[in-house]
């Protein structure tokens, strides 16, 4: 599974090739979760978000100034079926 990173964590390319384990974290109380796991799932970072088309079918809709944008299949892998975007942490690998 991919990622694009943005701002710091891009780290002027210095991110790509990276590998992050990824986890869905839960959302306010009066919020429900967008979670479908709470188990970690690992993405290679392989573009910078702000280069990355995030309307292409490659990449799920970002949030502007996203750390990490995951690929349809990362993002299907730990989101609800109905979610938009998700609350996430994340740590190198």
């Amino acid at each position: 599974m991919f990622a694009a990173a943005g701002g710091e964590l891009w780290d002027n390319g210095a991110a790509c090739g990276r590998v992050y384990a990824v986890w869905c974290v839960g959302a306010s109380q009066s919020v429900p979760s967008n979670c479908a796991s709470d188990l970690p799932i690992e993405v290679k970072i392989i573009d910078n978000a702000f280069s990355a088309d995030s309307s292409a079918a490659a990449y799920k809709q970002s949030v502007t100034g996203a750390a990490l944008v995951l690929s349809e299949d990362a993002f299907n892998a730990i989101a609800k079926p109905f979610a938009d975007s998700l609350d996430i942490k994340f740590q190198v690998v």
